[in-house]
């Protein structure tokens, strides 16, 4: 809890490939008083995964886990990123909660930043969402390249766009290897103040941002349930509600994680690729990212 406030993080999974990095963070973090995860995926062995996962955490911490089966298909195929508008549901969200939306594959949690996330967000009511201060996410990552926490590469990196979508950081995996290898350098040095040097940036212009790690109060969602028509929940939360609403949204600095990758990057190679990437003269391989999270994690590397 915070304050007298309940904490439910809310997770549209799941990729058994990420998750036991995340569930590590989620199982350390004691002001969590619920996990929610979504069940937007088709996968049987997935499917097999989290349903192990959540009776086995339920059996040392009963009722900490709730296993929710998408309800309907009116936004998309379970599995796709517009089925996830169908768990948004007077039955998930309460409106005395700080909901905490987490995706399965952000890799790194730094200095307790769901608890920070989460305290931020019960400080400051004006804003509508909160979102953490991400690695590898659109917006954030302009701003941690403009304040000069990624490494030189040849050629050289230009900051990725203000954007979330369409810029050339969603689409390229050699940006994300630079960014990720750039971080978990810094997080091996302890130099990692450097990448949250603000506490809060105001979004003014309500541009879309990634959602990967952000908080909202569930009397703001109830609010608006009815009137969101299934649109994509990034696009709805971060721009046309707060529009319609008058409210803008806020970057939390120091709630800082790390987003592994988006959809366009991994079909780039990112995960599997054998080449290399040049960074300040050293050979760096984007297919070894996620095991170096998972030893920065303390959990066995896999292949």
């Amino acid at each position: 809890m915070i304050g007298h406030r309940k904490v439910s993080v809310i997770m549209a999974a799941g990729r058994r490939r990420y998750m036991p990095i995340i569930t590590k963070y989620i199982l350390e973090e004691p002001i969590v008083d619920e996990w929610q995860i979504w069940v937007n995926t088709q996968v049987p062995e997935d499917i097999e995964y989290l349903h192990k996962l959540g009776a086995e955490i339920n059996a040392s911490r009963p009722g900490f886990v709730r296993l929710i089966e998408c309800p309907n298909e009116n936004w998309g195929e379970v599995g796709s990123m517009g089925a996830i508008r169908a768990f948004y549901t007077p039955e998930t969200i309460d409106k005395g909660t700080i909901y905490l939306r987490v995706d399965d594959d952000i890799v790194h949690v730094h200095d307790r930043a769901l608890r920070t996330l989460a305290q931020f967000r019960s400080d400051n009511p004006q804003y509508f969402l909160v979102t953490g201060n991400m690695v590898n996410s659109g917006l954030c990552s302009h701003l941690q390249h403009r304040m000069g926490c990624h490494q030189e590469v040849i050629p050289a990196m230009l900051a990725p766009r203000w954007s979330s979508e369409g810029g050339d950081l969603h689409w390229s995996s050699n940006m994300a290897t630079v960014i990720h290898d750039s971080y978990l350098k810094a997080a091996e040095d302890g130099r990692l103040d450097g990448w949250r040097q603000y506490e809060r940036w105001e979004l003014y212009e309500t541009p879309r941002f990634g959602i990967a790690f952000c908080s909202f109060f569930g009397r703001d969602m109830l609010e608006i349930i009815s009137k969101w028509r299934g649109e994509d929940d990034e696009i709805f939360m971060t721009e046309d509600w707060p529009r319609q609403a008058g409210r803008i949204n806020c970057i939390a600095g120091k709630a800082l994680v790390a987003h592994y990758a988006y959809g366009p990057q991994r079909k780039d190679g990112f995960e599997e690729r054998s080449d290399l990437v040049t960074i300040q003269g050293e050979k760096v391989y984007s297919k070894d990212i996620l095991n170096r999270y998972r030893k920065l994690a303390g959990i066995q590397p896999s292949d």
